[in-house]
């Protein structure tokens, strides 16, 4: 995950996907590897009988064929306490998700022909990153996996959303509850039934007895670039793209089934500097319908990737 910043008029959201830590350069969004999707039919060829000509197939009473050993990304979530030291405020959202539009894998920062394991266009497949969650992101089978010894993956985040504690300041009234954020991060991105470009956020305060309070708009900042814990993040061609360091030595070609995990630490990962205001406290979010305190960081603060 990154941090997003928006125009002081609009509530604050810090997006993107993972704090994770490594370098990387831009890629191609294309790849000769393309995703697989089992059970497309064979071309039955010019010599193939009508319908009405049919006879009787002595494989028809047959198991369809197994389908093959895939590889899946799973993404995991842990609230595991974290030491921070950057001497800023900050909380554990109460919950948590991102958009992942795909996931490739790049051999180095030159690889113009990446894996790509997965590619959803438009559409996205929503990661949780609520503590023990573990969201299937996507797959491909392992023959169109080039063999290769990896060390980058690339992932497109679509969309972020999260919900925090905080209060919403009016006059001399303090409102504490629950601010629910979404901000698109990829331009084209399908989110709650609607087509949206990067910058577009959606955002409401509720509280116990309050009728709640939405604010929306298509300005929000997107950075060009970003880095996190040692993560980067760059708009490429209207979409966010983290990169993140992989160790995965498949020289020989992969052979079997396998789960990619990608677990990260979401302890108190919203990051942000108390302001020093009438009715402010320190270690709470506050903000007004037109400035909040300043959102630093909003990200994993830790990641492992695993095969298993």
């Amino acid at each position: 995950m990154m941090t997003a910043t928006r125009t002081p008029r609009a509530i604050p959201l810090a997006a993107a996907l993972l704090a994770l830590a490594a370098a990387c350069g831009s890629s191609e969004e294309s790849s000769t590897f393309p995703n697989v999707r089992p059970g497309a039919s064979a071309d039955a060829g010019e010599d193939a009988p009508l319908l009405h000509d049919a006879v009787p197939n002595p494989d028809a009473e047959k198991p369809d064929a197994p389908l093959p050993d895939m590889l899946t990304v799973r993404i995991r979530a842990t609230d595991a306490t974290f030491a921070h030291t950057d001497g800023l405020s900050g909380q554990t959202p109460l919950t948590a998700a991102g958009g992942i539009r795909s996931f490739s894998l790049l051999r180095n920062q030159q690889d113009t022909h990446p894996a790509v394991i997965f590619e959803y266009g438009a559409d996205v497949q929503e990661a949780s990153f609520d503590d023990g969650s573990d969201t299937f992101v996507g797959a491909i089978a392992v023959s169109e996996v080039p063999a290769g010894h990896y060390t980058i993956a690339r992932m497109v985040q679509a969309y972020s959303r999260y919900s925090i504690a905080a209060t919403l300041h009016d006059g001399s009234t303090a409102t504490p509850g629950t601010l629910d954020n979404l901000i698109v991060m990829s331009d084209g991105t399908m989110v709650d039934g609607a087509q949206h470009d990067a910058g577009y956020y959606h955002d409401v305060f509720g509280a116990p007895g309050e009728p709640p309070v939405t604010f929306e708009g298509d300005d929000a900042l997107v950075p060009v670039y970003s880095t996190t814990a040692g993560a980067v993040a760059v708009v490429e061609n209207g979409q966010w793209a983290v990169y993140f360091p992989v160790n995965l030595d498949w020289s020989t070609g992969l052979q079997s089934a396998v789960d990619l995990v990608v677990t990260v630490n979401m302890f108190e990962s919203f990051r942000w500097t108390d302001v020093a205001l009438p009715g402010y406290q320190p270690g709470v979010f506050d903000f007004t319908a037109t400035s909040y305190e300043p959102v630093v960081r909003f990200g994993g603060n830790d990641f492992t990737t695993t095969v298993e």
